[in-house]
């Protein structure tokens, strides 16, 4: 072993059990051969089972530290990845993210440490796990190195060390590490000699029996070099105190007892079990689920070139071996397997999948609602809940009790204020004002307090309805009686430490964008009224005990409000913070604390009350209920249906049968110089949309030439740009769209403009939207780029009129088939009291919809208005479509999005369906593509084999997929498997979902039976089969990992058979505008032979056919839409 004593310390370093090889660990660039290799050995066997992987680690980066004395070279490791074909640009940033700490510097040669970090950083690159790394190289003594160790745990989720330490003071560090218990400790196993095992740092990790640090582990390896063969620790005395935690594969080990690649291999898979993790899991947590998960995986094993049948059974008496008791006592394995990557991620699956949600305990028996008015409190009740307020000594709801779960809904010992004040930012809840009078209606349905606060003086009224319904409203007007005006922000409603049975089975439903869902700790703040906001209800819920708690606000104006919600699992922690809000939508000061338990808060933007001035709330919902998520949308959306009008004209058909958007910036024509849309149009594009299609200077105004491309923000005029073409040009390539199928969508700013157009010129000073100071607003300001741009009042009328007939100019002039205004829901507060209007900027937007929609439909009745996000219901009204960003996997949001899809349901389209919607952020981002299938909607990428595939499958039967009356999660029979029901008359649509880690197949569905009809699997042609019982029939199909199937209940329109070489077809029925279409292939371009029909009939002679497989499938549709399915195998 090398070996280096420093007598000055007393401290030995042996760096592992043999000497090291002088072989550097140099696999193939282009392909990570060794970081395959140990993959494969982890069980992870294929490129789908590694794809599963990576989307599961986006969920979180880890931060890992290397604490050694050899150091590691940056500049190799960077060389190393940059270079590689599997290093996208996304993985860079790892590079920029590798901090030197305790005076480490580059050694620029090959360490020992480097080549382990190499091991680490090649796995976790194919683990999709993006890690920051911290490298600390102390001096060699013990009081240096726990210091190390101890500023290290400061900020890493995992702490390596490929090196040993021994000596009397080697306690030191074993204290130190004892103390770092928010880190991981990794280390590989070493002896050395007869050097007694008690002064060895790594005497002191984890044992099987418990003892030692929990969270300080050791491991060897399962060498590729040597298959088959475990290290054989000496068992030298009954004081022999070192154990081994795991056997974890090594490609680069030169033998059993080379441990330090074990020990990488082992931080790459902790790495993983903290990226993917629901919650992150404390470093005790991650060894738990890493000694629940080992296994020798004989498949996996076998499969390796080094492994056979006997290497493995040798494996497995070799590990029995260790995990006996030696003749001394210790047993000196603790882990009885190998590490396995597959079943750590079996088990993280199932722990993010919620539980079906189950049927409620509670009997509502019918009573009379009732408010009782005590000396100290007031109870409300009905046959739903049971709600107290206390009066005396303070204001506070003391009690939520749910009747039809049978729980309380507040956490015990708790109390929750009804509303905050912040007055001039001194944050005053409920309990701190005084309850000055009390009464009840005449009916002994309504409850009316009178509140006053001394100082400063502000009275309020605050009201509390029932009726027989499962909720209450809550209605609060407040008064300034001082003597001085007041800047308010108030919070109401406001609910704090819900707790529904167990903490960790509380789920919520927030209204971020179209919904998000979990049961992770998070403090949320966002918008309604904003880019991020759409509507305004929170729901809390256990599916466990098959109910919860909802809040909603009856706001009809659309103004703009924050969302606040907070849930704390740990008392006292504080859990992670995305708020993405305007500075003026932000407070200093919330009205929740860190007690376990979930807090609501509505708050409305600040207002300044004049002495005697009085504001009126929204009146607030609070509502008890069976069931989940479902019942408060179900509760909020009755109430906004009461006042909401879907879009009038209707959405055109045309756009509703569109799934797959290409969007295409200056690329094309910058590159060409000519006005050129996609070259390659494929059968799965739909609908086009162009940006950048404007006038371009050549010169900028300081006369320097630039290139086109800087001028991509040259919003405001949108003339033609002459140097590709001008009109005519661009009139020419929309034909050669049109003729290609597409839809042609223009592109069109609605805020920003560029300060050297001619209408930045005109009207820039007039109608620039300015902040409270006056000062203009504007982005991306640059002398040097010359991109200016300021930020229009979308409030100003006259600039609301010039968007509308600058759509209404473009729709006309070029044939398009209608705008895309961007930005629209992003307007900004505006306080230029010159345009003459309020402060309420989703007021503004609103306006602007109104107008441009109604401008593009007198162009072209069919012609569309779509948008980016849509800040509330409200705007629904005045656009044809949104795309979203629900499951956006670019940073920022990707280090938020995996949080929140406990329920991956794109909301708004089956509480809107009037409108179309899509996602655009999905990006590469694989299971974003089956989550836009799963539910309906269309994706805004350039599509890809996949997305060119089931937007075929879904326009082939648009009218399903854009149906009025789509289901949420109906009923399946295995769990796990989630289903979205799309009904129409002619046809019923069911995309299946399996959330599992496996395959599942069987019974998946029950549906109502219908005579003479059938079920199609459509992505694939084949049939389903079904067993018919009674009133229902029992679908059996089988559905892969992380897959969606679509599922289709057909009428049997279509007789197919073979009679020798000759497919003999018969429509059962008659149809309109008959269309008989055969594939044979799954090419997903393939659109198929036209096959004529004479009377009904159909002949296909199968030696005219170039097959390339037995199945064939054909398709019958009535002008586009698809009628029945049928596949046939030939022979």
């Amino acid at each position: 072993m090398a070996m280096t004593q420093r007598l000055a310390v007393g401290l030995v370093l042996a760096i592992n059990l043999v000497a090291l090889a002088e072989q550097e660990r140099m696999p193939s660039k282009k392909n990570l051969e060794g970081a395959h290799w140990e993959l494969h050995a982890l069980g992870i066997v294929n490129e789908q089972m590694r794809s599963q992987l990576v989307t599961m680690a986006v969920r979180r980066p880890v931060t890992v530290a290397i604490v050694g004395l050899g150091g590691v070279s940056k500049s190799l490791l960077a060389n190393y990845f940059v270079d590689n074909p599997l290093a996208k640009p996304h993985w860079l940033p790892w590079f920029n993210a590798f901090e030197y700490r305790e005076s480490a510097d580059d050694p620029k040669a090959e360490t020992h440490d480097t080549r382990q970090v190499r091991v680490i950083l090649e796995l976790t690159m194919l683990l999709g796990i993006r890690v920051r790394l911290l490298v600390y190289q102390p001096p060699d003594s013990y009081e240096a190195i726990g210091k190390a160790f101890e500023k290290a745990g400061r900020e890493a989720d995992i702490i390596v060390c490929f090196h040993s330490f021994w000596g009397e003071k080697v306690s030191l560090l074993a204290e130190k590490t004892r103390q770092t218990s928010n880190s991981l400790f990794i280390a590989p196993y070493v002896e050395y000699q007869n050097l007694p095992t008690g002064t060895s740092w790594q005497a002191h990790a984890r044992k099987h029996d418990g003892s030692g640090i929990a969270h300080f582990i050791t491991c060897i390896p399962l060498a590729k070099r040597t298959p088959g063969e475990l290290l054989h620790p000496s068992a030298r005395d009954a004081n022999d105190t070192e154990a081994i935690n795991f056997i974890a594969p090594s490609f680069s080990a030169n033998g059993p007892g080379e441990t330090s690649p074990a020990a990488a291999t082992t931080t790459a898979v902790a790495a993983f079990v903290i990226a993917a993790s629901v919650r992150k899991p404390t470093p005790n947590e991650v060894v738990q689920i890493l000694r629940e998960t080992v296994a020798v995986d004989r498949e996996a094993l076998t499969s390796l070139a080094e492994f056979d049948d006997e290497t493995v059974k040798r494996i497995e008496t070799e590990i029995s071996y260790l995990t006996k008791p030696t003749h001394y006592g210790q047993r000196k394995l603790d882990a009885e397997g190998i590490l396995n990557l597959r079943n750590i991620y079996r088990r993280l699956v199932s722990e993010s999948i919620p539980p079906a949600t189950r049927p409620a305990r509670g009997m509502i028996r019918p009573m009379r609602p009732k408010v009782c008015i005590q000396k100290d409190s007031i109870e409300l009740e009905n046959a739903h809940f049971i709600a107290q307020i206390s009066t005396k000594p303070t204001l506070m709801l003391r009690r939520l009790f749910n009747k039809h779960t049978l729980s309380e809904c507040i956490a015990s010992g708790q109390s929750s204020p009804l509303f905050a004040v912040s007055v001039d930012e001194n944050l005053m809840t409920s309990d701190k004002f005084e309850v000055v009078g009390a009464r009840s209606s005449s009916k002994g349905s309504e409850a009316v307090l009178k509140l006053s606060l001394r100082s400063p003086m502000i009275t309020a009224e605050l009201s509390a309805t029932l009726n027989e319904s499962c909720r209450m409203q809550l209605s609060l007007e407040v008064m300034n009686t001082d003597a001085k005006p007041h800047q308010l922000r108030i919070f109401f409603p406001l609910l704090n430490h819900l707790l529904i049975g167990d903490v960790k089975e509380n789920y919520y439903f927030y209204p971020f964008k179209g919904g998000w869902t979990s049961n992770v700790p998070f403090h949320l703040g966002h918008g309604y009224g904003t880019p991020t906001g759409s509507l305004q209800v929170i729901s809390v819920f256990n599916p466990i005990l098959g109910g919860g708690v909802y809040v909603w606000v009856k706001d009809r104006s659309g103004a703009m409000k924050t969302l606040w919600l907070r849930k704390v699992e740990q008392d006292g922690v504080m859990p992670p913070v995305y708020e993405a809000l305007r500075q003026e939508m932000r407070a200093s000061k919330i009205p929740f604390d860190l007690a376990s338990g979930i807090s609501i808060a509505f708050s409305p933007l600040p207002i300044v009350l004049a002495p005697n001035q009085r504001l009126t709330l929204p009146d607030a919902v609070i509502g008890v209920h069976a069931g989940d998520w479902r019942e408060a949308l179900k509760s909020y959306t009755s109430w906004v249906r009461t006042w909401w009008r879907p879009p009038n004209p209707k959405v055109p058909v045309w756009f509703r049968r569109c799934f797959n958007i290409c969007a295409l910036h200056e690329h094309e024509s910058m590159k060409r110089m000519r006005y050129s849309g996609p070259e390659k149009l494929r059968p799965s594009h739909h609908l086009f949309q162009w940006s950048v299609w404007w006038e371009h200077p050549e010169v900028d105004r300081f006369n320097r030439p630039k290139p086109g491309n800087w001028y991509r923000l040259a919003f405001g005029d949108y003339q033609y740009e002459l140097r590709w073409g001008g009109l005519e040009a661009l009139q020419q390539e929309i034909k050669r769209i049109h003729n290609a199928g597409l839809r042609v969508v223009m592109y069109v700013q609605s805020y920003l403009v560029w300060k050297h157009s001619r209408l930045g010129k005109e009207h820039g000073d007039d109608w620039v939207a300015r902040s409270a100071t006056l000062k203009p607003l504007e982005d991306w300001t640059s002398e040097e780029t010359d991109m200016d741009v300021w930020d229009f009042c979308v409030g100003t009328p006259a600039y609301q009129e010039y968007v509308a007939k600058t759509c209404k100019r473009i729709l006309t002039e070029t044939g398009a088939d209608g705008i895309y205004l961007d930005s629209a829901a992003d307007a900004y507060p505006c306080y230029d009291k010159r345009h003459g209007h309020g402060n309420e900027p989703a007021r503004f937007s609103l306006e602007m919809l109104r107008k441009v929609r109604k401008a593009i439909k007198e162009a072209n009745p069919q012609a569309i208005l779509h948008i980016e996000d849509v800040c509330s219901e409200h705007h629904l009204q005045f656009i044809d479509g949104a795309w979203l960003k629900e499951f956006e996997m670019y940073p920022p949001m990707s280090n938020y999005t995996p949080h929140f899809t406990a329920y991956p349901i794109f909301f708004l389209r089956f509480y809107f369906p009037e409108v179309w919607f899509a996602d655009w952020g999905t990006g590469d981002y694989a299971p974003g593509w089956r989550w836009c299938l799963f539910n309906g909607i269309g994706t805004c990428r350039w599509p890809n084999d996949y997305t060119a595939r089931t937007g075929r499958v879904m326009k082939e039967n648009a009218e399903a997929f854009a149906t009025l009356q789509p289901e949420p999660l109906v009923k399946t029979e295995k769990e796990g498997v989630l289903a979205n029901r799309f009904p129409t008359r002619n046809k019923i649509i069911y995309t299946v979902y399996n959330r599992n880690a496996d395959e599942v197949s069987g019974v998946l569905l029950k549906v109502p039976h219908r005579d003479n009809w059938h079920y199609v699997e459509l992505l694939s042609g084949d049939e389903v089969r079904f067993e018919t019982r009674g009133a229902e029939d029992l679908l059996s199909f089988a559905v892969p990992a992380n897959e969606v199937v679509v599922v289709a209940q057909l009428p049997k329109v279509l007789d197919v058979h073979q009679q020798g070489n000759c497919l003999r077809v018969q429509l059962l029925r008659k149809v309109s505008q008959p269309r008989l279409v055969l594939l044979t292939t799954q090419e997903p371009d393939d659109l198929g032979q036209l096959v004529p029909l004479r009377n009904g009939k159909a002949q296909i002679e199968l030696s005219q056919l170039n097959l390339k497989s037995h199945l064939v499938v054909l398709k019958l549709f009535s002008g586009e839409e698809l009628v029945d399915s049928a596949a046939v195998k030939v022979f």
